[in-house]
């Protein structure tokens, strides 16, 4: 298993990756571009999906007790 700051590493720029991806969809499509709407929900769904993650939550559960 990694370290923990190489996992915490891993999470940060994961989620920043798919936050950025979904916030640049959602405001291309708030602004009337119709066209991004569908990669929009898809981005939205992959960033739900790595937030409600079992594992994710399960490997940093198991971190957080190494470290104590």
């Amino acid at each position: 298993m990694k370290t923990a700051e190489q996992y915490l590493e891993y999470l940060n720029t994961t989620y920043l990756k798919l936050h950025k991806n979904y916030e640049t969809l959602f405001w291309d499509s708030y602004m009337g571009n119709a066209e991004v709407s569908l990669d929009k929900d898809a981005a939205q769904a992959t960033l739900d999906a790595f937030r409600s993650n079992e594992k994710i939550r399960t490997q940093t559960a198991d971190l957080l007790l190494q470290t104590k």
